[in-house]
């Protein structure tokens, strides 16, 4: 089943998520990223136990060439399908799910569609990194590959402390941004040290002064000096203080500060709310309009820097949840 664009309203038990997201190229000649929506990965499969019956959000950040983030979008769900429907086989279904079932069954099939697109393009010069959310009901899990980033949008209790009362007053809102992932730079030290282990060098922060990650999709060039296409994970617990989760390329981040994101997201979602629910002006939550806003604002606002940057690529994708929680 292909994957289709636009806004996806996706029911849950407790609340519902809207998604949608937007990219641009801004000064490159090309757009290499890609984003796709999986409302439920048995689409892909109907041997999948509905306990692995996820939600797929995933942000792909193209670099040097398209061909592995096209790649990506167009077989990573279908492979991640396939891999839990592997290990399901020895899943207990009166239990809980173990964590590391969802690790080992994202890093196979990560594995598995490294592996495929060198068959499919063994020439290949470019590629990809991207994030991962997967979500069922009361939880979230975060698969990192690169350098992209989520942030979960969380109210801050109000009885959590003075010093949180404080900046609650002086923000004026009661919103924190929480940094869902774990980034794979050279500079960080248990990525750096795994390189260079693997007979490759860190020169200008960049591996063999080639690609400026340490864990990434295609880049075949250099995964025999340590480059990983297999991801780190973290997983919350989602509640009713939990707003949205943002996703974006590094060429979204580095040009915007995550609480300026945060305040606009919560100010066009509650526009948004009263154009759907108070107005009647809409019929569904235009998620990929905030998102085009955000993407917007960073080109414009951040112009006097493009001309210092080799690279311009934006790209965003937001996950909200509309809550119907009753306790």
């Amino acid at each position: 089943m292909p994957i289709v664009d636009g806004t996806h309203v996706i029911p849950m038990k407790s609340y519902t998520i809207v998604s949608d997201g937007y990219g641009e190229k801004g000064v490159k000649k090309t757009y290499e990223d890609e984003f796709f929506i999986c409302e439920n990965l048995k689409t892909f499969n109907k041997n999948l136990h509905s306990n692995f019956n996820f939600s797929c959000f995933c942000l792909i950040d193209g670099h040097n060439g398209k061909n592995t983030a096209t790649f990506l979008k167009k077989n990573l769900a279908q492979e991640l399908s396939d891999s839990f429907t592997t290990i399901q086989k020895t899943y207990d279904e009166t239990l809980p799910i173990p964590d590391h079932f969802i690790r080992i069954s994202v890093n196979s099939a990560c594995k598995k569609i490294d592996e495929k697109l060198s068959q499919e393009f063994p020439g290949c010069r470019d590629g990809a990194t991207c994030v991962i959310i997967l979500i069922k009901d009361d939880y979230a899990y975060i698969i990192n590959i690169g350098d992209s980033s989520a942030y979960l949008c969380r109210v801050f209790p109000l009885w959590s402390s003075l010093v949180c009362m404080l900046f609650l007053t002086l923000l004026k809102h009661a919103q924190t941004a929480i940094d869902l992932v774990d980034i794979h730079k050279p500079w960080v030290l248990s990525e750096k040290e795994r390189i260079i282990k693997h007979g490759g060098t860190i020169e200008n922060g960049r591996i063999n002064d080639i690609i400026d990650v340490t864990r990434s999709f295609g880049d075949f060039s250099l995964k025999k000096y340590g480059l990983l296409c297999t991801g780190t994970f973290k997983k919350f617990k989602i509640n009713s203080d939990d707003n949205f989760i943002i996703l974006g390329t590094d060429g979204f981040f580095s040009f915007v500060d995550i609480n300026y994101v945060t305040n606009e997201i919560i100010a066009l979602s509650k526009k948004e709310e009263r154009l759907v629910n108070v107005e009647k002006k809409k019929v569904v939550f235009d998620a990929k309009n905030i998102c085009k806003i955000m993407v917007e604002h960073a080109i414009i606002d951040k112009k006097s820097q493009v001309c210092k940057k080799r690279k311009i690529v934006r790209n965003l994708c937001a996950v909200r949840m509309e809550s119907r929680w009753t306790s």
